[in-house]
């Protein structure tokens, strides 16, 4: 695909290209076990998340699917079909996914074991281009950057929980 923007000029919600690179180049340091198996051994198993998903879920699991309302964009075609990608969140139960909240609200930790490390946390919870952003709001212009930790965007105040004690 041609680029959008200049790297590091602006931020934007791009599901289906950064995050594809980054769940690939797991893969490959995991020694080819995919998203789905890495993060189910890792993370779902773990929590007791066991409805969350990357797959579709067949009709029987209780989630909620929003249609997709337009078609996507044609250079996105051919993603759009993967089973397993790591794009736009998992399919599960609202209680699954409050278990990855209470994940993050317990700083990595459920039930005594560190699931997420420090860092990855405070890296997470982090708003990347925040220096950007300020000098951009200073100067009376619109940031070019959007308010994105890694995986998780911001609204409204954001805590500093780098300093946070986990």
């Amino acid at each position: 695909a041609t680029l959008e923007w200049e790297p590091g000029s602006k931020t934007q919600y791009h599901a289906l290209s950064g995050v594809l690179l980054a769940a690939e180049a797991v893969r490959r340091a995991r020694a080819s076990e995919s998203w789905e198996a890495l993060c189910r051994r890792r993370l779902f198993q773990p929590l007791g998340a066991l409805s969350l998903s990357f797959q579709i879920p067949d009709d029987a699991v209780a989630t909620v699917i929003t249609p997709v309302s337009k078609p996507a964009p044609p250079h996105h075609e051919e993603c759009f079909g993967l089973a397993g990608h790591p794009a736009a969140g998992c399919f599960g139960t609202v209680g699954d996914a409050l278990r990855v909240l209470n994940l993050h609200l317990q700083g990595g930790v459920w039930n005594g074991r560190r699931l997420l490390s420090r860092q990855a946390l405070r890296e997470m919870h982090t708003v990347q281009f925040e220096r950007e952003m300020a000098l951009a709001r200073k100067a009376g212009k619109n940031p070019a950057h959007e308010p994105w930790g890694l995986g998780l965007l911001f609204r409204g105040r954001v805590p500093a929980m780098a300093s946070h004690a986990w």
